[in-house]
């Protein structure tokens, strides 16, 4: 972590006004990547102000927050370990879509809203997806 803020709101043009100060201190240097959670406005500010970072969402947020998505499917431990394995052990794309769509398919999830949203920006999440540049080791499941 580089940096720590207080912010009065969580408005898009307030996270603009966040990361052109950041940006401003890094002289001008851009992250490579940058780590949030599902927040629209900051993404909203990530594309404007750093249009060539790239945004990954943080995995442990988006599990905490499927949870409330589930609905029945929280007591499926099955369907459980099958939407872990699209977060963090599909090895490569051939295999996430292959699993996604198999989940999907099985727990009838084509109309689902969240799900659908969530493959959309696959690759802000997907470990398979996101095996094309150096992160250090850093894991988009560490907060």
């Amino acid at each position: 972590m580089f940096g720590c803020a207080f912010i009065a709101d969580e408005k898009t043009h307030t996270f603009v006004w966040l990361l052109e100060t950041f940006l401003d201190s890094m002289g001008g240097k851009a992250p490579i990547t940058i780590f949030t959670d599902q927040d629209q406005a900051m993404a909203n500010a990530i594309e404007q102000v750093f249009p060539n970072t790239r945004h990954r969402l943080c995995l442990w947020h988006l599990q905490k927050n499927a949870v409330s998505r589930f609905g029945d499917l929280k007591a499926d431990n099955t369907f459980k370990d099958t939407f872990k394995k699209c977060l963090y052990r599909c090895y490569n794309e051939e295999e996430f879509e292959t699993t996604w769509f198999d989940m999907i398919t099985k727990y009838n999830l084509q109309d689902h809203d969240w799900f659908t949203n969530l493959y959309t920006i696959k690759e802000k999440w997907c470990t398979a997806l996101n095996k094309d540049f150096f992160s250090a080791g850093i894991l988009s499941s560490q907060r």
